[in-house]
């Protein structure tokens, strides 16, 4: 039987609903194979470095962190927790913006879902580039949701409300393709919430109340999914975000475990990393995840009001794991 756009939403919206000082600790976990250690960063509040349900996290090459929270700030640190500065959103009245990623220039890209733009800032907060027209026509936007960047420099938005699609554009947010529907088969989704993109420029979309991961060709043919609603290894439960190293390894933030699950390039779980709670290895609603030069894993740990980066073992090409010489 076929569900009402409007009565998933909602039965989506419920779902998530009901799912849901200062300094670093850190705890080694030697059992954990890719992640050897666990810090946290930051506290309830809005002062510098104090977060209100973070978002969204991005790390440039550079080594900067931003991190966006229901303040509608930006604030940027550098990779090794320090303060730098913050900057807000240009409007917030209609609603907080969701969604980073770093285009080719090394520009941070802002998702405001509510204005239906995507905003370029350079590292200290200055906007270098704003596009974005509201509507649901090709190259329009309709609630976009986040956005990533290939190495050939396109732009890839997720929406959903009126639409579910995947949009792709030039760096200039020029349009180029778009793909995608309401429903449950391939190449259709139910409220896309994360995009990620592998060394070959493949799309892996967090496909989130059908509680799996797409993946596509960079222009939108469909290649293969994984995921089913659940708790058990390889189920997920509403993926808000997904990400690819460089090494194949496929990152996923599951809102609704308050976990992050890692695949292979084929889709097998490998190991899943938290669990509900304010401990240790632990989450409450991770909303995002960006990955940093080093392949650490940055997670946007929303209800826990902090950001949490996963230090991992150094990794050989041939997939291995040691730690490395600094102890990290």
């Amino acid at each position: 039987m076929k569900v009402a756009s409007g009565e998933w939403q909602i039965g989506c919206l419920l779902a998530v609903i009901f799912c849901a000082g200062c300094g670093r600790p850190t705890t080694e976990r030697a059992q954990n194979q890719f992640f050897g250690r666990f810090e946290t960063f930051g506290s309830f509040g809005t002062g510098a470095g104090q977060f209100n349900k973070p978002r969204s996290v991005a790390v440039d090459g550079a080594g900067n962190v931003f991190v966006v929270d229901m303040t509608g700030r930006v604030q940027r640190f550098d990779e090794s927790g320090p303060y730098l500065g913050a900057w807000q959103a240009p409007e917030t009245t209609l609603g907080r913006p969701k969604g980073m990623g770093v285009d080719a220039d090394g520009h941070l890209m802002l998702v405001e879902p509510h204005y239906q733009r995507i905003t370029h800032f350079n590292a200290a907060g200055k906007p270098i580039r704003i596009w974005g027209k509201r509507g649901i026509a090709p190259g329009e936007l309709e609630f976009p949701r986040a956005v990533a960047a290939d190495a050939a420099g396109h732009l890839f938005v997720c929406e959903y409300l009126q639409v579910q699609r995947i949009q792709k554009f030039d760096l200039q947010g020029h349009f180029l393709k778009a793909w995608g529907a309401e429903g449950s088969a391939p190449s259709e989704f139910r409220r896309p919430e994360g995009i990620g993109i592998d060394k070959d420029g493949n799309v892996y979309v967090a496909d989130s109340c059908n509680h799996r991961v797409q993946k596509f060709t960079n222009d939108g043919v469909f290649l293969s999914e994984f995921g089913r609603p659940g708790i058990a290894p390889g189920e997920l439960s509403y993926p808000y975000d997904v990400k690819v190293g460089k090494w194949g390894k496929i990152y996923v933030c599951e809102f609704g475990n308050s976990r992050i699950q890692v695949f292979s390039e084929q889709g097998v779980s490998e190991e899943i990393i938290g669990g509900s709670g304010a401990g240790e290895w632990q989450f409450r609603n991770p909303w995002g995840i960006a990955l940093d030069r080093e392949e650490n894993l940055w997670v946007a740990d929303s209800m826990n009001h902090r950001i949490v980066k996963l230090i991992r073992f150094r990794s050989t090409h041939a997939g291995s794991a040691l730690p490395d010489e600094s102890g990290r």
